[in-house]
């Protein structure tokens, strides 16, 4: 069973009449999916609903076996900020991170990543000491990293969408009903989309961190969310 033995009861009302509806998924989605272990699909339902004051939205899970944790954006197999480079969207996520830290104006001047390992290593960018850690010290200030279709076909990116379709709008509809103060970070267009159906009160778009380009208004570099929930949210996670 997908859903947690002992999850927050703020998602009862969502979760007790999708019961049956989980069950169907489950037996859709098979055996051969990420996240690999199937505690993390729900992993969010832990969480209290009315503590949640970000939202990081993503599409799906990292196809590749072993790197998702039912977390968006986060990357499993990254054990050190300074070892191997993370996934491409994270990378450049704490790109933005950097620059909004350090209150850098020009695109040209963020750092690119490799040098930003130097920064953290020298103790000139004061991250949390793991990427684990991070993610769990956001997740405790009230960060939900949430993505819309909750698992995909190891391999294939994309694959569960249909499956998860129909039960992911209830659900981000009921997140917003819950809990309308939340800010949204939508990044790329398909969460530009979701945005736009679900009318939130806050939200702040970009484009896909993925990609980067000075050229894009939009652009992940140019991303001031971070920046306007800094009074809320420590983004270097201590």
């Amino acid at each position: 069973m997908l859903i947690p033995n002992d999850y927050h009861t703020s998602w009862s009302e969502f979760i007790e009449v999708r019961r049956e509806e989980l069950d169907k998924i489950e037996e859709k989605i098979g055996h051969d999916y990420t996240p690999s272990n199937p505690n993390h699909v729900l992993r969010f339902l832990n969480l209290d609903l009315n503590k949640v004051k970000v939202i990081w939205l993503g599409q799906d899970p990292y196809f590749v076996e072993g790197i998702a944790t039912g977390r968006s954006f986060e990357d499993g197999a990254l054990k050190s900020w300074v070892g191997n480079a993370p996934q491409p969207a994270l990378r450049n996520i704490i790109r933005s991170i950097y620059g909004s830290i350090k209150n850098i104006d020009a695109y040209k001047k963020i750092l690119k990543y490799n040098e930003i390992k130097k920064e953290i290593s020298n103790g000139n960018f004061l991250i949390e000491e793991t990427p684990e850690k991070w993610f769990a010290s956001l997740e405790e200030q009230g960060v939900l990293f949430l993505n819309v279709y909750l698992t995909t076909k190891i391999g294939k990116a994309g694959e569960h969408e249909g499956i998860w379709k129909a039960f992911a709008m209830d659900l981000l509809k009921y997140i917003n009903s819950k809990n309308d103060e939340i800010e949204w970070f939508l990044w790329g267009n398909d969460a530009k989309e979701i945005g736009s159906e679900l009318v939130l009160k806050n939200k702040h778009e970009g484009r896909h961190p993925t990609y980067t380009s000075e050229g894009y208004e939009d652009d992940i570099l140019y991303f001031n969310g971070f920046e306007k929930t800094k009074h809320m949210i420590n983004w270097l996670g201590k």
